[in-house]
């Protein structure tokens, strides 16, 4: 984080006809290079993070590389893994808010939600861009250019509450669904610390769900 190189990522631009590789070969582990402990991207954009308060967090690297190419310089990416908490506090350092623009593939959503905990523990709001399913920032940067991720930036809502949407959604009406989905948002509440925050979170469970505002806070006690 302060510029001087710990390891290096090859990415495999085309495949010979006929063969298999990997898309990346990156640099194993080393006692200075743990990549659950160092953000890419984090240095280069040091001064769009410190002017601006906030970051995109892309998935990949080429996220980061494109982004910055088109003018957009306050986005970094994890190294392949999860966001974990030690990469959150480094951000915590330099920004207030973090926009999580993953692919749109579901298993960018599932990234997504992963990272709500992780950056709610580290006192960051949080935002989340989502994307058509068959994109990612990189991809969009290069068929639509600039202006349009950043109207796609300035259009960003609530990671949390795009959870509480897309998981009412997803609900298929019954009980035992809406029961089972509204359940698996208590440990998100153990990570709140501002209350006014919980509660305003567990209403708009109810309302999104259509059920009794006191037995949402009724169920999902802990945490605020």
């Amino acid at each position: 984080h302060s510029g001087q190189p710990i390891a290096f990522s090859g990415r495999a631009m085309a495949e010979a006809e006929g063969e298999q590789s990997a898309n990346y070969i990156n640099s194993p582990d080393t006692p200075e290079y743990k990549k659950g402990r160092v953000i890419f991207g984090l240095n280069e954009g040091r001064v769009a993070n410190s002017k601006s308060r906030e970051v995109i967090l892309g998935e990949g690297k080429f996220d980061v590389v494109s982004l910055a190419q088109g003018g957009i310089e306050n986005v970094v990416a994890p190294l392949g893994t999860a966001l974990t908490t030690e990469q959150a506090e480094l951000l915590r350092r330099r920004v207030d808010k973090v926009i999580v623009m993953f692919d749109g593939d579901r298993a960018g959503s599932a990234a997504a939600a992963k990272a709500f905990p992780v950056l709610a523990r580290a006192h960051l709001a949080s935002y989340v861009v989502p994307l058509p399913e068959t994109e990612d920032p990189d991809s969009i940067m290069r068929a639509k250019g600039p202006d349009a991720l950043r109207e796609m930036l300035s259009q960003r809502i609530g990671l949390f509450d795009t959870l509480i949407f897309d998981a009412a959604a997803a609900c298929d009406g019954s009980m035992q669904d809406v029961s089972r989905k509204i359940l698996a948002f208590r440990p998100f509440f153990e990570v709140l610390r501002n209350s006014i925050e919980a509660d305003l979170y567990r209403k708009r469970i109810a309302e999104a769900f259509n059920v009794d505002a006191e037995t949402v806070f009724r169920t999902l006690r802990g945490g605020g």
